[in-house]
């Protein structure tokens, strides 16, 4: 295994430590009008995603099979992606610029979603911790977070932001399912997670100390995106404009048929509509042709190139997860826009219904 193999997997699979909920062998390449299969992970995440799961529709605009791997986070999804496991997948911001600064061969192609309440820091009950307690009081607490997630940047920049040190919390790395174990047996005082499992917390009592929706006024901004194999850009570009057609129709649905949208998003989640409802009030969902101006993906120097710079320069810096990197003998290259610019494909949301 070369230098830059060994990077990419330590990176990705390390740094973003997490397990694959499912996976499988890697299937094999295509030719003619598109590859054998189309293999995308997906997450548990109330989003446009689920609609076209659910829905089928990529199954009947393709004449291949379709076939959906679920992941527990974008750790796992990353590594898949590296591997070749999957052609398609749901990663969050933050491990997407961690990801491309240790060189992983995929494209930004869509934003499913930016995150607002659907993913908070909640305290359990009975912890001393009430809503919207000074973060100082989490100092030796216990408080869960998925690794390398878009909730754990959030994390961390709350503590920065608060003077909190984070050597002073014990931080523990648990994926969504296990949080939510961890928080029934008492083991844990906070977490932050996100939807469905925030959902969980909170009608256990949880109380919010603070949301990714504070912590975007102070410019943290974070979401999940749709991120594309390279070798699928560059050789089947119909089959990606085909799932981002297929995605902008479901944040159509969201927009102007919430209801039949939070059913099919109940029926992947065995959830109900109503908790769903309420799940996705911690979203927004912005459709092709916003993702098209700079304020997303499109233009010379899209807004999105700068979220992911800041998440990659914050987290390779910050003591907690830089210390992590050299116990695991890691060195990620200096980040810089251009490279983000690089990797944000904002071709197929301009070409989206035409």
């Amino acid at each position: 295994m070369n230098a830059l193999s060994v990077l990419r997997t330590a990176a990705a699979g390390l740094l973003l430590a997490a397990t694959v909920t499912a996976c499988s062998d890697e299937g094999g390449g295509g030719d003619g009008e598109g590859p054998a299969e189309l293999r995308i992970a997906y997450q548990d995440i109330p989003n446009g995603d689920l609609i076209v799961r659910n829905q089928g529709w990529l199954e009947e605009e393709l004449d291949m099979p379709v076939r959906w791997v679920r992941f527990d986070s974008g750790a796992a999804v990353n590594k898949a992606l590296d591997d070749h496991v999957v052609d398609i997948g749901l990663v969050g911001t933050s491990p997407v610029a961690l990801a491309l600064t240790s060189g992983v061969d995929y494209q930004v192609a869509w934003v499913h979603n930016v995150i607002g309440r659907s993913e908070a820091l909640v305290a359990r009950e009975g912890s001393g911790l009430a809503a919207g307690a000074d973060l100082s009081r989490l100092a030796k607490r216990t408080v869960a977070v998925p690794f390398g997630s878009t909730a754990h940047y959030s994390l961390l920049a709350a503590l920065d932001r608060a003077d909190v040190n984070p050597n002073d919390v014990d931080v523990v790395d648990l994926q969504p399912g296990e949080i939510q174990s961890a928080w029934r047996a008492g083991t844990i005082d906070a977490a932050y997670v996100w939807e469905p499992a925030l959902g969980t917390l909170r009608d256990d009592g949880g109380v919010e100390i603070l949301s990714s929706a504070d912590l975007s006024e102070d410019g943290i901004v974070t979401g999940d995106l749709g991120v594309v194999s390279n070798d699928l850009v560059d050789n089947y570009p119909d089959v990606v404009q085909t799932w981002v057609d297929a995605q902008d129709r479901a944040v159509t649905m969201i927009a102007e048929d919430p209801e039949e949208a939070q059913s099919a998003i109940a029926d992947e989640l065995d959830s109900t509509p109503e908790a769903v409802a309420e799940a996705m009030t911690g979203y927004t969902y912005p459709v092709a042709g916003e993702q098209a101006t700079d304020a997303y993906l499109g233009g010379k120097r899209p807004e999105m190139a700068e979220h992911l710079l800041a998440a990659a320069l914050f987290l390779k810096d910050y003591p907690q997860s830089a210390k992590f990197l050299k116990e695991h003998n890691v060195y990620l290259p200096d980040p810089t826009v251009e490279q983000f610019v690089d990797a944000i494909d904002a071709t197929f949301v301009s070409e989206a219904g035409q």
